[in-house]
């Protein structure tokens, strides 16, 4: 993109040499979405937002959703939630309505120490071969929340799932509302059956499609550096962790852009993992 330096991480993803405290053009923030949208990934490393001004360069790619009080992911239960345990692939309120992106700052890690990893969902889809492709054409799967408990990966069908417990129906094949691409919209974590086979044939698919989404050349890991900005395609790209070191300080500020506010569709357990309070 022109005006803005920047360089490719691999088949997706991109660098990004900007100080996201300086002002930026309605010019150069379309083009930055425009990157968003082309490279579904942008990392701008040594930053130092405070929340607000994180919100504001969210808000560059869409609706940026303000919490109550700054939201934060962390191993500390004082700081922020979700622990340190692994978190299977998955695209953020798969279950419910699907966030459009997201973006975390590390605000104080130990560096090059933990991860996060990125799926091309979009890549995926694009590699399947294309009789599979028209087999999954018309085809949907139910995600469900996993609990605090199941929140990597787990055999599907073999959960009792509670009453009233939120999920939702997607294509596995979904379109891009902003790009039109292919998305293969299935995930490790959220994905619990395909709602028009019987659940034999549906498990054999999932794990069909399942070996093209997690095939390596998909795959990008971040490794976390104080400092660092990443904004990403929350429907085109999965993410996930591996478990965190005893020990290790990795505290990321969070912003969801996208539905407002997604933390009414959340259990409980999950609200409070992550310090929500809902009106």
């Amino acid at each position: 993109m022109a005006g803005i330096a920047w360089e490719p991480l691999g088949t997706f993803g991109a660098r990004v040499d900007l100080d996201l405290r300086e002002p930026v053009s309605s010019q150069e923030a379309e083009t930055l979405r425009a990157m968003l949208d082309e490279h579904k990934l942008l990392v701008f490393p040594g930053q130092s937002l405070d929340y607000d001004e994180q919100l504001a360069v969210s808000a560059w790619f869409g609706k940026a959703v303000r919490e109550r009080a700054p939201l934060f992911v962390s191993p500390d239960p004082e700081i922020g939630g979700l622990g340190s345990k692994e978190l299977a692939f998955h695209s953020d309120m798969s279950c419910c309505e699907p966030l459009d992106a997201i973006s975390l700052h590390a605000v104080d890690v130990d560096d090059l120490v933990s991860c996060t990893r990125f799926v091309d969902a979009v890549g995926a889809a694009q590699a399947l071969p294309e009789e599979l492709r028209r087999r999954i054409r018309d085809l949907t799967a139910l995600h469900l929340w996993p609990t605090m408990e199941s929140s990597s990966e787990r055999e599907r069908g073999k959960w009792d799932i509670p009453d009233n417990w939120p999920g939702a129906e997607h294509p596995v094949l979904m379109t891009h509302p902003r790009t039109g691409k292919d998305i293969l919209y299935v995930n490790a974590s959220q994905t619990e059956r395909i709602v028009e086979l019987d659940p034999v044939e549906g498990e054999e698919l999932i794990i069909e499609l399942f070996g093209t989404l997690y095939d390596p050349q998909f795959t990008l890991e971040h490794v976390w550096k104080t400092g660092d900005f990443l904004v990403w395609d929350n429907l085109a790209l999965q993410h996930g962790r591996p478990a965190l070191p005893a020990g290790v300080t990795r505290n990321l500020q969070r912003v969801s852009i996208g539905n407002d506010p997604h933390g009414r569709n959340m259990p409980e357990e999950f609200r409070k993992a992550y310090g929500l309070v809902v009106d």
